[in-house]
């Protein structure tokens, strides 16, 4: 979970940075857009993973 956190969160600041340097066409800001919505994910699901209630049941 947590690989897949720091993947998608440094894909994410390689997309924006590409976006804003203008390698890729405006469709680029989609993609980054998704890389950052998959990191906010992974940090909630790794979150909820880890909490005490979690371990309970």
């Amino acid at each position: 979970m947590l690989g897949l956190t720091i993947l998608n969160g440094l894909s994410a600041v390689v997309a924006v940075l590409a976006a804003l340097s203008g390698v890729f066409n405006a469709l680029a800001w989609g993609q980054a857009g998704l890389y950052a919505l998959f990191t906010v994910f992974f940090v909630i699901a790794g979150r909820a993973s880890m909490s005490p209630r979690a371990r309970a049941s």
